[in-house]
């Protein structure tokens, strides 16, 4: 049994070390170098995109049909961005957006480079490096999370850390990612105003920031006797014999988290402060042995992909 001090660091790439080199080019004041900035941020993009992509599917399917997969898709990068992506990442990636549209026009610049040597002004060299950012930090925080907390996962029950507070559930989560540059604690943003009274808890542990990205991460260790209450749906008895059913105290919690996202947005916006957050995750640390539901041994997503949540046993 491992202790708290053992928890390794996530595993989340932050987008301005990938894009450095391209930034580092595009600011030299050759305009030579405008064209190679171009090709060092779409080939950050190709990469990084291939590892989450791929690593993600092997969470999905069997190695044989992802191999199968990334050799189809080897030389139509297209496809591994739109299609294979958005099983990843578990919901569509729009074609008609301008989020793709940006992309297609990055795509163009580099492929006339490459096939015709075309110049490239500073400005459109700078464009195409914002657009592999925003392209980044999307795939930042959504399939390298989901990777992140499946990481966790496997190495706290792999490991059995030893826990046995509330307080140790919340270090281990802040260790985790406390040594990316992704994590914010919420201590280092004014979130006092979250102790509204129409607000119960949980408030929220951790921000991980990826671009325009922010998500709320919030933690809660139950115990293994308590599991059946937190997933099954409430039963409330009546004296005529009748039942009333309810939702799971976990979709109750999950609804939570997403108006603590709403309310916490509603309010920082209104201040003029951008917190952007636009994602939850709840890990439940589940005490007492045994395994998770079999819709529950990976991340599952709630809310079409707003909420997410992951249990880990110890």
């Amino acid at each position: 049994m491992r202790k708290l001090r053992d928890i390794p660091k996530a595993e989340l790439h932050d987008p301005e070390e990938l894009l450095e080199r391209a930034e580092s080019l595009v600011n030299s004041g050759d305009p030579l170098n405008a064209r190679v900035s171009v090709l060092e941020a779409m080939s950050a993009l190709e990469t990084y995109a291939n590892n989450v992509i791929f690593a993600a599917l092997n969470n999905k399917f069997t190695p044989l049909f992802v191999e199968w997969l990334e050799e189809k898709t080897q030389k139509d990068f297209d496809a591994r961005l739109s299609i294979l992506a958005s099983v990843a990442i578990g919901r569509s990636i729009d074609r008609q957006s301008q989020f793709w549209s940006d992309y297609k026009w990055a795509r163009d610049v580099r492929n006339k480079i490459v096939h015709s040597g075309k110049r490239v002004s500073s400005p459109d060299a700078r464009r195409v490096i914002q657009t592999v950012f925003g392209w980044l930090t999307y795939l930042g925080s959504t399939i390298e999370l989901e990777l992140s907390l499946i990481g966790l996962k496997k190495h706290v029950e792999a490991n059995r850390i030893s826990i046995n507070r509330e307080e140790e559930v919340i270090s281990i989560v802040r260790d985790y990612y406390g040594q990316t540059k992704a994590a914010s604690t919420l201590t280092e943003l004014p979130f006092e105003v979250i102790t509204d009274k129409r607000l119960s808890a949980p408030r929220g542990d951790l921000i991980l920031t990826f671009g325009a990205y922010r998500i709320l991460v919030e933690t809660k260790l139950i115990r293994t006797t308590e599991l059946s209450n937190l997933l099954g749906p409430k039963i409330r008895h009546h004296r005529d014999g009748g039942m009333t059913f309810r939702q799971s105290i976990l979709n109750d919690l999950i609804d939570q988290v997403s108006a603590n996202i709403d309310f916490i947005e509603g309010i920082y916006s209104e201040g003029k402060i951008e917190l952007n957050l636009t994602q939850g995750v709840f890990v439940v640390f589940v005490k007492g042995g045994g395994e998770s539901p079999d819709e529950y041994t990976s991340v599952r997503k709630y809310h079409g992909g707003k909420v997410l949540v992951v249990l880990i046993n110890i």
